[in-house]
């Protein structure tokens, strides 16, 4: 007797079911979660293919199809089965075991580590998750080779190099764990790397090689290892640009002779006489680059402090702008930043507010060689301060280097130790300021209230200054203390939703210095022409109306003047947004 594969009727009422729940749950999303949902799930499109046919960045389409199944997921829990207890994720041993694998790197457990992989190779292949590693502060889809080189570990690699781990793993945007020593300057390493047969000819998703990493940020120690190891010298990125290309870019002179030297052929003729000039060795000095607490004690594991010397600017007589430039077209146009004043900077989630800060310090550094002094009090749910601010070398670069001091609280801390936090990093600041150098001095949370603006300010003169920028996330936000700041850049989700970075709100940003004189009446009628174009164009929604009803568009009776106001804004929306360096790479 021949045993049937058809669905018994239960069960085909049961599916029948399923199938009228997951409709009725879909009909309480939104129509843009809906439409991305089916076309996505149901229809089979890339996201290349819907972001083409809504006509909206694919960053909205990930973001849209993030959002509908995290909602589909809450109202479906009551379809799950009751056996669900049963079939979850912890109790597989292997999940387990990565759950006890993950925390073992964390904390650095280094006999739990060996004897986990010893039961179980496996482990150096898997990737961090939600579920086995639930913390903010892990990043995501990463092996453990990465996590340690990331996190500049150089015990933690080479146990990981000595055990086995695939030096040639790659994650989403950086690369392989020798990208990452080379962005972040870790020679000894990378040294381990090579000699335990990392690929050094491996490219990121850019094309970059790490040869190309290392002559971006400057590091001729570097290079010079590469060179060693064979490293070709002629690989080209997604830009067709090879090692020299981008140093002659970047102005890394010695890292340019270091590799003419060696053999490379010489930048092309497109990019050999681009550049700035680099910051002088000599204004260097061993607090920069570093992370310290309110007591000076370094909280980034590399090693005592010992050089306390602040060398004073090299400044060659330069006259001292009112204006502190940061090469920012939206910030120096809506909201330009007073020399020795003050700017509050109001952003949220999704905004790329940190990249943002980020480019505005990698120009300050390297162009006008002014120096930082961030005051932050990390969120401690989202790990170590040294981890958390590691970003910061990719956004910042060589800036990191040569331009920053972070002095870190402890958001548990007393109001007396915070407090002490905030007058270590203004006593550092006013050091600065000394030796001739502008400062910006970036507060970060929770510590604004524990600062003494006007004593700070109050020490900027010719030979130097001392700028504050305050940063602040909604629903708090800055409307309290707005009228405190000289000027405030304010953040646009509407813009960051469509892909115009840096995502700046024409409309809220402002600045004292529009209007005491400081800028010609032409800077003056600029900046109202664009704010009034910009809000004709949201106010009437031209964008949208146009795409629904392009052959009936209401206002095409005047000859086509609002169509051509619209383009033309629209054009000037795209002009003022710029790359970032945090992001070349």
């Amino acid at each position: 007797m021949e045993v049937s594969n058809a669905l018994n009727p239960l069960e085909i009422t049961q599916n029948h079911e399923v199938e009228r729940l997951i409709h009725e749950r879909m009909a309480l999303l939104s129509q843009e979660h809906r439409d991305a949902i089916q076309l996505f799930h149901l229809d089979g499109h890339t996201q290349q293919e819907i972001s083409d046919f809504l006509d909206v960045p694919i960053s909205t389409v990930k973001k849209r199809l993030y959002d509908a199944r995290k909602h589909l997921k809450k109202r479906m829990m009551t379809m799950a089965p009751t056996n669900r207890e049963e079939k979850r994720p912890s109790q597989d041993d292997g999940f387990k075991h990565r759950v006890q694998f993950f925390i073992a790197l964390h904390t650095r457990d280094f006999d739990a580590l060996d004897k986990l992989i010893t039961e179980d190779a496996s482990l150096l292949e898997a990737k961090t998750d939600p579920d086995a590693a639930p913390e903010r502060y892990w990043s995501r889809d990463i092996t453990a080779i990465l996590w340690a080189v990331q996190n500049r570990d150089e015990e933690l690699s080479v146990f990981l190099m000595e055990r086995g781990a695939n030096l040639n793993e790659k994650d989403r945007s950086i690369g392989t764990s020798l990208h990452y020593a080379a962005m972040m300057g870790e020679h000894r390493i990378a040294e381990q790397l090579i000699k335990q047969g990392v690929d050094v000819d491996a490219v990121a998703g850019c094309k970059q090689t790490a040869l190309h990493r290392a002559a971006i940020v400057g590091d001729r120690p570097m290079v010079e290892l590469l060179v060693a190891s064979c490293v070709d010298l002629e690989a080209k990125d997604a830009e067709e640009r090879t090692a020299t290309d981008w140093a002659a870019v970047k102005s890394r002179r010695e890292v340019l002779d270091c590799l003419l030297e060696n053999g490379a052929q010489p930048p092309t003729s497109a990019f050999a006489g681009s550049g700035s000039c680099l910051i002088p060795e000599s204004t260097q000095n061993g607090l920069l680059g570093r992370i310290i607490d309110a007591d000076g004690k370094p909280l980034d594991e590399r090693g005592e402090i010992k050089d306390l010397t602040i060398l004073p600017a090299e400044n060659s007589g330069r006259v001292r702008s009112k204006v502190l430039e940061t090469g920012i077209k939206l910030v120096d146009l809506f909201a330009p930043i007073k020399r020795g004043g003050s700017v509050g900077r109001e952003f949220g989630l999704g905004v790329c507010g940190m990249l943002l800060s980020g480019q505005i310090i990698h120009n300050l550094v390297t162009r006008d060689n002014v120096r930082v002094v961030y005051i932050v009090a990390p969120e401690v749910s989202q790990g170590p301060a040294a981890v958390q601010l590691r970003e910061y070398w990719w956004f910042t670069g060589n800036a990191f280097r040569n331009g920053i001091v972070f002095v870190v609280a402890d958001p548990n801390d007393s109001n007396e130790r915070l407090r002490a936090t905030v007058g270590k990093g203004f006593r550092l600041a006013e050091n600065f300021r000394s030796a001739g150098y502008d400062v910006l001095v970036k507060l970060q949370g929770q510590l604004y209230p524990h600062a003494d603006l006007d004593q700070l300010r109050s020490g900027s003169d010719e030979n130097g200054s001392i700028t504050i920028m305050y940063s602040a996330d909604p629903p708090d936000g800055l409307s309290a203390i707005s009228e405190s700041f000289d000027s405030v850049v304010c953040m646009s989700p509407q813009l960051a939703a469509q892909g115009l970075y840096p995502a700046i709100d024409y409309q809220l940003s402002h600045s004292v210095l529009l209007e005491d004189g400081t800028f010609d009446q032409a800077h003056i009628d600029t900046v109202n022409t664009v704010r009034r174009r910009a809000y004709e164009y949201n106010q009437f929604n031209l964008g949208t109306s146009y795409k629904k009803d392009a052959d009936n568009f209401l206002y095409m009776n005047d000859g086509g003047v609002t169509v051509e106001r619209m383009k033309r804004t629209r054009l000037l929306g795209m002009f003022l947004t710029q790359s970032y360096h945090g992001t070349e790479m």
